[in-house]
């Protein structure tokens, strides 16, 4: 059984060049660099940039994309700068919550997107896509944390949310961290 992403790797065809977008521009956290690759923190999504020669040079012309938590109230200011660096943009849109989607230098298909699955699932239970039917009925989701030394060998908390067991009884306690 699987228990989430462990990582996203993207092949690249010029890693300087990615590797300034993916820091400078969106802002994810250089870990390691080395001469073929580099592993950034995107939040706690880790992602690794492959160089790679057979890297395609336009968008693949199916939907698949990665899609980025922003917060809300940065959003607009976030799209804007991005609208004004010049970032190509490759869908309007037209989900709920706000999104912008955007190319990578490699052409990967990403999308910034203000919500998360609750927000979604509250949507489309308002107005349900075509044929959709709902499994669980009692998804909610509850914070989790990880935690981690960081090079100055501090603890580091992660705090996410992911869904409950359906067969939980009862609401998880609060978390409380001084």
């Amino acid at each position: 059984m699987i228990t989430g992403i462990n990582h996203i790797t993207l092949s690249v065809c010029d890693l300087e060049k990615s590797f300034a977008f993916y820091t400078d521009i969106l802002g994810c956290k250089a870990i390691a660099k080395w001469q073929r690759g580099a592993y950034l923190l995107a939040d706690n999504i880790w992602l690794c940039l492959s160089l790679d020669p057979q890297t395609s040079t336009s968008p693949l012309q199916e939907y698949s994309h990665i899609a980025f938590s922003v917060p809300e109230d940065k959003f607009q200011e976030y799209s804007d700068r991005l609208i004004n660096l010049g970032v190509k943009q490759w869908k309007t849109n037209t989900s709920e919550g706000d999104s912008m989607y955007i190319l990578d230098p490699d052409n990967h298909k990403l999308e910034l997107h203000v919500g998360d699955l609750q927000s979604r699932l509250a949507a489309t239970k308002k107005a349900p896509y075509e044929g959709m039917e709902f499994f669980d009925k009692n998804c909610n989701l509850t914070p989790k944390y990880d935690t981690y030394l960081n090079a100055n060998d501090r603890m580091v908390l992660f705090l996410y949310l992911a869904p409950l067991p359906s067969t939980r009884k009862s609401k998880p306690k609060n978390l409380i961290i001084s």
